[in-house]
């Protein structure tokens, strides 16, 4: 099965995780931290992809999302 990240996109269009990632506003080397985590994900998705305390699953009605932490 192929993995891919998607990004939550809003009824207005909008794409604020996507965003905030090529907003110029954060340090780069947060933006380059969760770029690297995203990329690792796509290639080694859940469950192989432990994360270190970057990655952790969602609980709850948000079960089976993910959240890319720094």
């Amino acid at each position: 099965m192929a993995w891919d990240v998607l990004y939550y996109r809003a009824p207005d269009g909008a794409t604020p995780g996507l965003d905030v990632l090529v907003d110029t506003g954060w340090p780069t080397n947060v933006r380059a931290t969760m770029l690297a985590v995203l990329t690792a994900v796509a290639e080694a998705p859940p469950p192989r992809f432990s994360g270190g305390g970057l990655w952790e699953g969602m609980h709850g009605d948000m079960a089976g999302f993910y959240e890319v932490r720094k």
